[in-house]
């Protein structure tokens, strides 16, 4: 099961487009734990005071972990940028080397 979840995660932050999905789903229900807490189960929380520090630290995990996602998608696509930059510098370089044809 543990060696499962750890090739599931893998999967979801080495491709981009399933990364900033779970990004955006995590966001979402952040905002939604956020909106219904502060609302409709605002009365439920408060008279229950384990499950009112149990629902925030949740809402809090979720904020966390999106914005360790955000920074996460940034350098790895800072790195992506460097590497084409650098593959674009070799390639010009060559191309400068060859001599020119009449």
């Amino acid at each position: 099961m543990i060696k499962g979840l750890i090739l599931v995660t893998r999967g979801i932050l080495r491709a981009t487009e399933v990364r900033r999905w779970a990004m955006f789903i995590v966001v979402l229900a952040a905002l939604l734990m956020l909106f219904l807490g502060a609302t409709f189960l605002e009365g439920a929380l408060m008279s229950r005071p384990v499950l009112f520090v149990s629902y925030w630290l949740i809402c809090g995990w979720l904020t966390l972990l999106s914005i360790l996602l955000a920074l996460y998608d940034l350098l790895i696509m800072r790195a992506a940028a460097r590497a084409t930059r650098a593959r674009m510098r070799r390639e010009m370089l060559e191309d400068d080397e060859e001599p020119p044809k009449c």
